[in-house]
């Protein structure tokens, strides 16, 4: 390994020689330095990423970071992850090397972010990602502790939004005005299936069968970058087949009429979700119902479901959830007249 000049350069170069933890011999050059201390850091900081050492920068450990999530996550997820941190984390910690990290530097960072205005929804995506990092270099690269474990995060749900949905009524007296039959199969597919609004836009043909009267889920819609793009679901368990009620069954033979000669591969919604979006809040007003926004939707099939006595373990199933922790955890609400019954149960005995 060495730093140096060659004769008549203006530049310093390095050439290391080194080996990886398995034994791999591992060459690098690199030219074009303008000192000898910028051409020193270099190497410092390339060997200490073949030996997986914590003494490296931020800015390196978000490049491996990505390099291993990249492999693993969808293509829209690992957008919206570098977008924060080329956002918020790179512009602050860029230049920190990760062991070197300490509470107080955290706390001047979310300092900056509470200047910015942000809603508790982006702070909380951000400390998230900060803290998903400095995990992987705890698990990958031998950093001792994560500093996020001794802060309080500005963006934890202590004031968590209550959750709002539709009752049948509710639902009913909504769906009523939409005079438009696409969003009308729509909404009410969302309210009586429970399903996510990309589960829902990826649809095709194919997916509904009419003789089983079962709705087939395996894939997810996002727009990225103006494209239209097609990937498999949030998690292995949203891969679901699920059974269709009679009025969304009927409600899709009317709607199915409208295209001419579909295939099986062709999507049976044609609307975006900035439109889908924007008709949903004129549809309320219209309405005169509560206001709510399209995935409370999904939360309003599972209050259904849990109001009329569905076993809990059927509602996960049937939302696509990972574990039934989620589904008790997002609902736990809507079990306090069961408890009560319980009670009254137990106090009859």
């Amino acid at each position: 390994m060495s730093v140096y000049k060659e004769k008549g350069d203006k530049k310093w170069r390095v050439e290391i020689r080194t080996k990886d933890k398995t034994g791999k011999k591992i060459r690098k050059k690199k030219t074009g330095f303008d000192t000898k201390k910028q051409a020193e850091e270099f190497e410092r900081e390339f060997i200490n990423k073949i030996m997986n050492s914590s003494n490296i920068t931020f800015k390196s450990l978000y490049e491996i970071y990505f390099e291993d999530v990249e492999l693993k996550l969808k293509v829209n997820s690992i957008s919206t992850k570098k977008a924060y941190f080329r956002k918020y984390l790179l512009p602050f910690f860029e230049n920190y090397y990760i062991d070197e990290i300490v509470p107080n530097d955290i706390r001047k960072f979310q300092n900056e972010l509470i200047k910015n205005n942000l809603s508790k929804n982006t702070l909380r995506a951000i400390e998230n990602n900060l803290k998903t990092i400095l995990n992987f270099a705890i698990k990958y690269y031998d950093l001792p502790s994560n500093p996020m474990a001794k802060i309080e995060m500005v963006g934890s749900r202590k004031n968590k939004k209550k959750m709002l949905f539709w009752n049948l009524q509710e639902f009913n007296q909504f769906i009523e005005v939409v005079d438009d039959l696409e969003l009308k199969f729509l909404f009410t597919l969302l309210f009586w299936t429970g399903m996510r609004i990309g589960e829902v836009l990826a649809l095709t043909f194919k997916d509904i069968d009419l003789n089983k009267k079962k709705l087939n889920i395996n894939k997810t819609f996002t727009r990225l970058n103006k494209t239209d793009i097609i990937t498999a679901p949030k998690t292995e368990s949203s891969i679901r087949k699920i059974d269709l009620t009679e009025n969304v069954i009927n409600l899709f033979k009317e709607y199915a009429k409208t295209f001419y000669k579909p295939v099986p591969s062709t999507r049976i919604f044609t609307k975006g979700k900035v439109g889908i979006r924007l008709n949903f809040i004129k549809y309320i007003e219209q309405a005169k119902v509560k206001k709510i926004v399209i995935h409370d939707l999904r939360h309003s099939h599972a209050s259904l479901l849990i109001n009329n006595k569905v076993n809990i373990l059927a509602v996960a199933k049937r939302l696509g959830h990972e574990d039934i922790k989620m589904t008790l955890n997002t609902y736990s609400h809507l079990y306090d007249e069961e408890n009560q019954n319980m009670i009254n149960i137990l106090n009859n005995l």
